[in-house]
């Protein structure tokens, strides 16, 4: 291969490396923002939530099925903050259902 050739490739390969380091970078700022509000403004609950019904699944003690489990997952404004509720509830440890 010749210099006009690798010249024009080797420049393409540098300047597509700066373009995922930028996106890379951008997407960073933006996820830490991004969490350190929500943790603000999750840390202080109020006194009485009220509360939605969800379904969680957790596995069985053999592992080879899912058990349904109804639990009370506090109510929070948004999707994501309900998410992050049900997420929360989902890493507890499975309570007997009755």
């Amino acid at each position: 291969m010749t210099l006009r050739r690798i010249l024009p490739i080797a420049t393409g390969v540098v300047l597509l490396a700066l373009l995922g380091w930028g996106v890379t970078s951008l997407l960073e700022r933006l996820s830490t923002r991004g969490t350190d509000t929500v943790v603000a403004t999750t840390t202080t609950p109020p006194s009485e939530t009220p509360h939605i019904a969800a379904t969680l699944f957790y596995a069985t003690p053999e592992g080879d099925a899912l058990m349904p489990i109804r639990r009370e997952v506090p109510l929070a404004e948004g999707l994501v903050a309900q998410g992050r509720q049900i997420l929360l509830a989902q890493f507890e440890p499975p309570r007997e259902s009755s």
